[in-house]
């Protein structure tokens, strides 16, 4: 994929990639929705996704699922449409309640107590590989990041597959919990927090000047460039925000701009009234405390 797109550190100042985004969901479910979707998945999914295609899944990677079917429904499309389609899935600390329960029963029962299934339903690949396997997706799937930051890995990796001119498009999907999700030594959840998942789905740009475009390229804030990441600061809650308020303004056109980690920011293009390009998000918003500032700027 380096030879497509190569964002080394050296090179970021020179960066700049176009896709355009063909629809988007956010998607907010809480740990009672969450259980009720793993015993009942027709709420939301397919006939082929059933309770035991979930059974170990872990809450991050069935949020994501929930949000790209979601999205596919909207788009007014069937999952075999997607069939050459990549998938990038950037998870915030997946498994951390799955590895707690597994180490507290290998404790107390040694080896025989605790399952193989933690391996490959809770690792950083493992919500792309669900979603893969759930449509199915013969493209490239693949996790990134992995912390407060990893959308910005999931960027640039759905760059490298779109910089293919075979690959039609690609799914990325961003997830955390908000607020961070607290746990016993169990692995037991301790606080109300919600999952939440953004689903971008991406393809190569078509036209000169599509209705609606992502551009990730190098910081045109010098101050943003040098100021140190904080996760105060995390732009994936910015990214998910900046889908909300795209959605409340309604604008006839625009341009969005978020600053990311590593001396890059990601501006999105609308020429064409919202409403008409990008699909609406689901359930509800993301909490007002976790709102970052949002610039816009109207599209030239």
């Amino acid at each position: 994929m380096a030879q497509y797109f190569n964002p080394a550190p050296d090179a970021r100042r020179h960066l700049s990639f176009r896709c355009e985004l063909a629809a988007w969901t956010v998607v907010r479910m809480g740990l009672d929705e969450l259980a009720a979707l793993r015993q009942e998945p027709g709420l939301r999914f397919p006939p082929q996704v059933t309770p035991y295609f979930l059974k170990n899944s872990d809450d991050q990677t069935i949020t994501s699922l929930a949000a790209v079917h979601e999205t596919i429904r909207l788009m007014d499309r069937t999952p075999q449409d997607f069939r050459e389609w990549g998938v990038v899935s950037a998870s915030r600390y997946v498994g951390r309640g799955a590895f707690a329960a597994t180490l507290h029963k290998y404790g107390n029962d040694g080896p025989w107590g605790v399952s193989v299934q933690v391996i490959p339903h809770h690792l950083l690949h493992s919500v792309s590989s669900t979603i893969s396997l759930s449509l199915p997706c013969q493209g490239p799937c693949l996790g990134a990041g992995g912390g407060p930051q990893g959308e910005v890995d999931a960027l640039l990796a759905a760059a490298n597959l779109l910089a293919d001119p075979s690959r039609p498009g690609v799914w990325v999907t961003w997830s955390f919990w908000d607020p961070e999700l607290q746990i016993d030594a169990r692995g037991k959840p301790t606080s109300k927090s919600h999952c939440i998942a953004t689903v971008l789905a991406l393809q190569p740009v078509r036209d000169k000047h599509p209705r609606a475009e992502l551009e990730i390229r190098a910081s045109r804030d010098p101050q943003s460039r040098s100021a140190a990441t904080a996760e105060s600061k995390s732009s994936l809650n910015t990214l998910a925000n900046v889908m909300l308020d795209v959605t409340r303004l309604s604008p006839k056109s625009f341009e969005a701009v978020c600053q990311l980690d590593g001396g890059l920011e990601l501006g999105m293009t609308w020429r064409a009234p919202v409403s008409e390009t990008l699909e609406m998000p689901t359930l509800n918003s993301i909490p007002a405390g976790t709102r970052q500032p949002l610039v816009l700027a109207r599209a030239g």
